[in-house]
C-alpha cells in the first residue's frame, strides 16, 4: 500500500509538477506520514522487524546471495491468471496498453494508470529475485479493475464485440462458480475426491490439492479433542495444561474454538517448521520466558521435531485427529501431550527475522 503514495509522486513528477506548489499534495502526504507513524515507531521499538521481514521476502535470505530465478515473471502472470480467472486479466493488461500515458489526455485516467500498471509490473519482475504470493498484487487492481471495464466499455459495440460479452460471460460464470464452491464446499467435495487419488499413508488428504476452503475446516473437530485432553489432565493434576501449536495458525484457532477461548502458544520457531509471528512478541512465551512454564504439562497440536521433544521430561504417544465429511478426509492433525517442560535452547530472536 506504500506504493500507492510513491506512484502519485512519480505521477506529478513526470506530468504536473506544478502540484507540488498547491496544498493538495502535501495534504496526501501528510496523511500518510500520520498513518505510517504508528507502524514505525513500534518498529522502531522493535528492531524494524517489519521493515526486515519484507524485505526477506523480496530480497532472500540473510546471508544467502540472491539468485535470479528467469521463470519467475512466468509463474507470476500463470498465477494472476488463476486468481482472475483470466479474462479479468486479459481486460486489465489491454486496458493497461490502451490507456497508456502517451495516448490518454484524461488528467484522472493517467492517475489511476500510474498507481495501477507500474504496480503490478514492479510485482511481476520482483519475482525474478524471489518468487511472491499470488495475492501481493492485489493494491495494483484497485485502479486496474477501473481501467478494465473502461476498456470493456469501449469493446463492447466494437469490431470484436461478439468475442468481448462471450468471454466476460464465460470469466463471470467461472468466478460465480468457484465463489459458490468455497462458500459451499460440502456441494462440490465429493466430485473434487474423485478428481484425486485415494487416500493413502503417503498422502493422507488428497482432496486438499483442490478444495480450496479445506484449511478452514475442521478445527471444532480438532477443539473437541482438545478439550477431551485437557480434562483428562486437570482430573489427574489438578491443572490446566499449556496449549500450543507448532504452526502459527493453529494457536489462534484453539484459543478462540477450545472450551474457555484458553490462551495458547506457538512453537514453531524451535520446532525449526514455521515463520516468526506476533505470538513470539507477546510475553511471556514458552520460548522467551521458559521460566514461566517450566515444569508444566503441554497440549501441543501438530507435528513436533527433536528440539520440542527436548524441551520436555517424558512426552505420550501422539493422538491422530482427522476430520472427514461424507467419507472424504479433510484435515488431519496429531495431539502430543508433553510433561515437565525444561525450556528450549532456540529463542525466537525476531531481531534477526528474515526470508518469511
Amino acid at each position: 500500500m506504500t506504493l500507492f503514495p510513491i506512484a502519485v509522486l512519480s505521477y506529478f513528477l513526470v506530468y504536473k509538477r506544478s502540484e507540488f506548489r498547491r496544498p493538495g499534495l502535501w495534504i496526501l502526504l501528510s496523511g500518510a506520514t500520520l498513518g505510517w507513524a504508528p507502524i514505525v515507531e513500534w518498529n522502531l521499538r522493535h528492531d524494524w522487524v517489519s521493515f526486515r521481514h519484507v524485505i526477506g521476502q523480496v530480497g532472500g535470505e540473510q546471508g544467502t546471495p540472491a539468485q535470479i530465478h528467469w521463470s519467475g515473471p512466468l509463474v507470476f502472470v500463470g498465477c494472476q491468471i488463476g486468481m482472475l480467472f483470466g479474462g479479468w486479466l486479459i481486460a486489465f493488461l489491454a486496458a493497461g496498453w490502451r490507456f497508456r500515458p502517451r495516448q490518454e489526455n484524461d488528467v484522472g485516467v493517467r492517475l489511476i494508470w500510474w498507481c495501477s500498471v507500474p504496480v503490478w509490473f514492479l510485482f511481476g519482475l520482483a519475482n525474478l529475485i524471489k518468487l511472491g504470493q499470488p495475492n501481493w498484487p492485489a493494491p495494483a487492481y484497485i485502479g486496474g479493475i477501473i481501467l478494465a471495464v473502461a476498456w470493456l466499455r469501449e469493446q463492447w459495440f466494437g469490431r470484436h464485440s461478439r468475442l468481448i460479452r462471450i468471454g466476460l460471460l464465460g470469466t463471470t460464470a467461472l468466478s460465480l462458480f468457484v465463489d459458490f464452491a468455497t462458500h459451499s464446499p460440502g456441494t462440490i467435495r465429493p466430485v473434487l475426491a474423485k478428481l484425486v487419488r485415494v487416500p493413502s499413508a503417503a498422502k493422507p488428504l488428497p482432496v486438499r490439492d483442490l478444495d480450496i476452503s479445506a484449511r478452514l475446516i475442521g478445527w471444532k473437530t480438532l477443539a473437541r479433542e482438545v478439550d477431551g485432553v485437557r480434562a483428562r489432565l486437570v482430573d489427574v493434576a489438578g491443572q490446566e495444561p499449556i496449549l500450543a501449536g507448532t504452526n502459527w495458525t493453529v494457536p489462534g484457532h484453539l484459543g478462540f474454538y477450545c472450551e474457555g477461548q484458553p490462551q495458547a502458544y506457538a512453537l514453531g520457531i524451535p520446532n525449526g517448521t514455521d515463520r516468526h509471528s506476533q505470538y513470539d512478541f507477546w510475553r511471556p512465551n514458552p520460548v522467551d520466558d521458559a521460566q514461566a512454564f517450566r515444569g508444566r504439562t503441554f497440549v501441543i497440536v501438530g507435528d513436533i521435531g527433536p528440539e520440542v521433544r527436548n524441551g520436555f521430561e517424558w512426552i505420550e504417544p501422539g493422538l491422530q485427529v482427522v476430520h472427514a465429511e461424507d467419507g472424504v478426509p479433510i484435515a488431519a492433525w496429531t495431539i502430543w501431550v508433553c510433561h515437565g517442560f525444561r525450556g528450549f535452547a532456540a529463542a525466537s530472536t525476531y531481531g534477526h527475522i528474515l526470508g518469511y
